[in-house]
């Protein structure tokens, strides 16, 4: 997707905001403020860090910690993989539907 295409080339467009981790497997923030003002704009028609993480949820990507996230398809090199990431289909936040009544509210 374009959200991909776009973190991608952000992420690997060598600011000292944002960058990989040192394995190349996460995505790192280090400057969310800066990010905002000085990045996003460039790739994004927002200058909002917290829109640009809800994006990074919707498409599957993992907080590992502060500043932080994983995709098994988003590595460093291997831009083969992108293709994989698919933004999720829903609502936001989605409930599991059981096909009974759970159990553990009849007490």
């Amino acid at each position: 997707g374009e959200f991909v295409s776009a973190t991608w080339e952000m992420i690997n467009g060598n600011f000292f905001e944002c960058g990989w981790s040192a394995d190349g497997t996460e995505i790192v923030v280090r400057n969310p403020e800066r990010l905002a003002e000085n990045v996003l704009p460039r790739y994004f028609r927002h200058t909002q860090y917290s829109s640009w993480v809800r994006t990074l949820n919707h498409y599957s990507f993992r907080k590992t910690r502060p500043g932080q996230w994983v995709n098994p398809h988003f590595q460093r090199d291997k831009p083969e993989l992108l293709h994989h990431i698919t933004r999720k289909v829903g609502v936001f936040p989605s409930t599991p539907t059981l096909p009974y009544p759970c159990p553990c509210s009849e007490f």
